[in-house]
């Protein structure tokens, strides 16, 4: 392997470790006292859709609010490969009003011709779950 794929940014490092520890159930639901309420404050309506936008595939996922406050989340997108190695992480940032529906867009950079696991589920930007999270599969066509 070549060594610049383990010199990479501490900040992206960092990101990468706490969406490994997120995706591995390490997140917490939100309890009673959250403001935001728990992981049924916002939930996935359908399935996840993957439209020609730009030249990198993207997945895109409607988020429905279910509570009678706004709340801005952040939707994670983690793609692990056939070994569940996570390989790609890619976030998307909403704020959805009260009963209001949104798109997330999450964009897969780079990813070699395969199908992969795409697990999404969002959070506050204090790291509480708000939804819970849902895998689908991912196929990619192609060389990126």
């Amino acid at each position: 392997m070549p060594l610049s794929i383990f010199c990479m940014n501490s900040r992206f490092a960092a990101a990468i470790a706490l969406a490994t520890v997120l995706v591995s159930n390490g997140a917490e639901a939100a309890n009673g006292a959250t403001p935001t309420g728990g992981t049924d404050v916002w939930t996935m309506v359908g399935v996840p859709t993957v439209p020609t936008i730009g030249l990198q595939p993207t997945e895109v996922t409607v988020w429905h609010n279910n509570v009678d406050i706004a709340v801005t989340g952040i939707v994670m997108m983690v793609l692990r490969n056939n070994q569940s190695q996570m390989v790609e992480f890619s976030t998307s940032t909403l704020n959805l009003s009260r009963g209001m529906s949104g798109a997330a867009y999450n964009v897969a950079y780079n990813l070699p011709q395969g199908t992969y696991n795409a697990t999404f589920f969002a959070f506050v930007p204090g790291w509480v779950a708000i939804s819970n999270r849902t895998s689908v599969l991912f196929p990619l066509p192609g060389g990126r």
